[in-house]
């Protein structure tokens, strides 16, 4: 059963494994398989959002940052952490590298503040069948 291009679920192993067991829960990611976003890069919106606080960066800078801040939580090992501590406080010490990279004290209000605004400024919207799966599969059961 093909229920869009994104989502396919298989006729034969759905049943398969629904007489062998019930099915509880389906999960999702939500970045690029529920939703999509409006930005060609995260850079954009981290831009967006220091200009909202009065902050001016050349995108080039804050993509310059963008790839020292991964290079730094490498080392860091910073993504092993990812899951394992909330979600707010990976994107605040995120950020903080981020910001560090900018030249800006390492200012844990103001990556807070750019952590809580991320959602306000990066625009997304579900892909168009989503509606249409998630009704699907719940009359599924």
């Amino acid at each position: 059963m093909v229920i869009s291009d994104r989502f396919i679920i298989s006729k034969s192993l759905f049943y398969a494994n629904a007489v062998a067991m019930k099915i509880k829960a389906v999960l999702f990611d939500m970045g690029e398989t529920l939703i999509q976003y409006d930005y060609d890069s995260p850079g954009e919106v981290f831009q967006r959002i220091l200009a909202s606080l009065g902050i001016s960066r050349s995108l080039p800078e804050i993509e310059n940052a963008f790839l020292n801040a991964q290079k730094e939580a490498r080392d860091l090992d910073l993504h092993s952490s990812f899951g394992r501590i909330e979600c707010e406080e990976y994107w605040r010490k995120w950020d903080s590298l981020v910001l560090r990279h900018l030249g800006m004290a390492n200012d844990e209000e103001l990556a807070g503040i750019v952590q809580s605004k991320w959602f306000d400024f990066v625009g997304c919207r579900p892909y168009p069948e989503v509606m249409e799966v998630l009704s699907r599969l719940k009359g599924i059961g």
